[in-house]
């Protein structure tokens, strides 16, 4: 039986180069003999694509990168313009899916409770934001396009830092979402295929599940499966899979919420390319499952040939 001739791309140019250089790690770890590796550090750039592949044999890439081009949609056009077989979601769950406005927006198409948000540009009314957030005591600020909680700030309202906290943002971002802070326990739901994993809940040491605590060992403690009732935790995995399902995402993926001390549910956003790294939340689900990292890898591998 001839081994499966299988290309694994990461790396990019997002904030998220390291994470995605680790997750391929990871991988290439739990692959044997049946497969044939050819590792692809990506710069970033789309149009590298043509001459980085050219003269390359395989049968599938597995997409391990995250954030940027790799995850908006932009290198997943790419595949699918050339014919080229991939993991994960395609171009149009992914574009919404990284966009967290617009994910927000489809979350209240389907009924999905989601904090206050504001999408702000370059072109912002400080005024009206200051008027309209006001009762508003904590709220989070970040951009509408990166993953890992980068350039992620939750801070107390006040009408005279707000605009310099904007501001700050758009230097190096063209949009960033200000969104209502929900305090309470944070919770993540992995999917696999058609199947909902069990639900993670994430207790970080610092005050919320920054960078840091997503990926320095010890920084954060995880309950898999989180201490809920059956009642709300059958509901949050229903909204994971309910938007997962509507934007048409594939494979695997993984869907982030807050709740709060009256036990009211808050989807925050979904990742289509979830990190798979040894801190990495949807292995920890997959493992409380049955699904050992490698049988994991593979599941996913399965779903795209």
């Amino acid at each position: 039986m001839n081994s499966l001739k299988l290309a694994i791309i990461y790396g990019g140019s997002s904030s998220e180069r390291d994470v995605s250089i680790d997750t391929a790690k990871s991988i290439i770890s739990v692959l044997d003999d049946d497969f044939e590796i050819t590792k692809i550090d990506f710069d970033g750039n789309i149009r590298n694509l043509d001459n980085l592949l050219d003269g390359l044999s395989f049968d599938l890439i597995f997409n391990a990168l995250h954030g940027g081009v790799g995850e908006n949609g932009l290198i997943q056009k790419y595949f699918e313009d050339n014919k080229i077989p991939f993991t994960g979601s395609g171009y149009n769950a992914s574009h919404i899916a990284m966009n967290k406005h617009q994910t927000k927006l489809e979350c209240l198409k389907l009924d999905i409770p989601t904090p206050k948000w504001k999408l702000l540009d370059d072109v912002v009314d400080y005024s009206t934001i200051c008027h309209e957030w006001s009762n508003i005591s904590r709220f989070a600020l970040k951009p509408n396009d990166e993953g890992s909680s980068t350039d992620l700030f939750i801070l107390d309202f006040d009408k005279n830092i707000v605009p310099i906290q904007v501001c700050s943002l758009l230097e190096k971002y063209s949009s960033c979402l200000i969104e209502e802070y929900i305090k309470g326990r944070e919770l993540t739901v992995g999917i696999l295929g058609n199947q909902v994993l069990p639900i993670v809940e994430i207790l970080p040491k610092n005050n919320f599940y920054d960078y840091e605590c997503k990926y320095s060992q010890g920084m954060s403690k995880y309950q898999v499966p989180a201490h809920l009732s059956s009642e709300l935790a059958s509901r949050i995995q229903y909204y994971a899979y309910k938007l997962h399902a509507s934007l048409g995402c594939r494979h695997y993926g993984r869907v982030d919420f807050r709740l709060d001390n009256n036990n009211d549910i808050y989807l925050l956003e979904i990742n289509t390319l979830p990190g798979m790294t040894s801190t990495s939340l949807l292995p920890k689900a997959a493992k409380e499952y049955g699904i050992s990292f490698k049988s994991l890898i593979r599941n996913i591998i399965n779903q795209a040939l």
